[in-house]
């Protein structure tokens, strides 16, 4: 089976706006690969010696930037590495907040060794845009970057060319009812493996009570979304950061992100006394 460590996890919140109402819209995109760079120096911190099989830089909402070429993909990892080696191979954008999990299971495919993969999810609101502040379908917004360092092992033979699939439910919702059909899925996986901790999306308490109410017997962390808001793909990852932060002993987690546009991702994560996890916030 496939077995996923984390290694270690930094999520850091940014409150206030990002570009400063006097500063210049042109200046936005050094800022934010310097940004995004010091981000992943911070979490490689005693972890630099460690190669590095994929690394994706994930979003839901940096996309206007990239389609209207304010954003240059080159120009960016020019910046990101005057402060790191780590840096993403690739931009991903359109599995929304389960964008994650997509990446993951693209740098497992075929594995047949041990994998080091970096996640980088940035979701911060470079164009205070109203839109990503509050919607009606995730209530408030939070924003932040988060970087994992995944260590993805087979502990024994697997034959199939799809050994992920032993540790990850990625998938799409089939009808109009997204949450439903994930909400599903996520009971398929805590029925399978009713001890683990289940570390879901922030959203509104009518979505939340309906994950409570179609998988009642799990094993759920605590809902976030009061105090950071919906923060997109880093959802769960804040949640299995502050359950670990309390206990750090050896924990397994299921983590789970779903997109308003259908997809889902749903993964076993495993921490244990080694994993090194940090929390910040940075008021702008």
């Amino acid at each position: 089976m496939l077995n996923i460590l984390l290694k270690t996890a930094n999520f850091k919140q940014y409150i206030g706006r990002f570009l400063a109402p006097d500063a210049s819209i042109e200046n936005v995109e050094q800022l934010f690969a310097e940004r995004v760079g010091e981000h992943i120096k911070e979490t490689m911190t005693g972890f630099e010696s460690i190669p590095i099989h994929s690394h994706y830089l994930c979003s839901t909402i940096i996309d206007l930037p990239f389609s209207s070429k304010k954003f240059n993909w080159s120009t960016l990892k020019t910046v990101i590495a005057q402060h790191t080696s780590a840096i993403p191979a690739t931009f991903i954008n359109a599995y929304e907040c389960a964008s994650w999990g997509y990446s993951l299971r693209h740098a497992l495919r075929n594995q047949r060794e041990k994998r080091y993969v970096l996640l980088t999810m940035v979701d911060l609101n470079i164009l205070e845009l109203e839109y990503w502040k509050a919607n009606a379908n995730w209530g408030k917004s939070g924003f932040g970057i988060t970087t994992v360092l995944l260590e993805c092992d087979i502990k024994n033979s697997i034959n199939s060319e799809q050994p992920y699939s032993s540790a990850m439910n990625i998938g799409v919702a089939r009808g109009s009812n997204a949450i439903a059909e994930f909400t599903l899925a996520m009971r398929n996986e805590m029925t399978a493996k009713p001890t683990l901790k289940l570390a879901y999306p922030y959203f509104p308490e009518n979505v939340t009570a309906l994950f409570h109410k179609l998988i009642p017997k799990a094993n759920f962390l605590p809902d976030y979304h009061p105090e950071f808001g919906h923060c997109f793909g880093a959802d769960p990852w804040i949640s299995i950061i502050k359950d670990y932060q309390t206990n750090k002993a050896d924990q397994s987690y299921i983590a789970a992100s779903v997109a308003l546009n259908g997809y889902w991702a749903i993964a076993n994560i495993h921490l244990n006394q080694q994993t090194s996890v940090c929390l910040s916030k940075v008021v702008l």
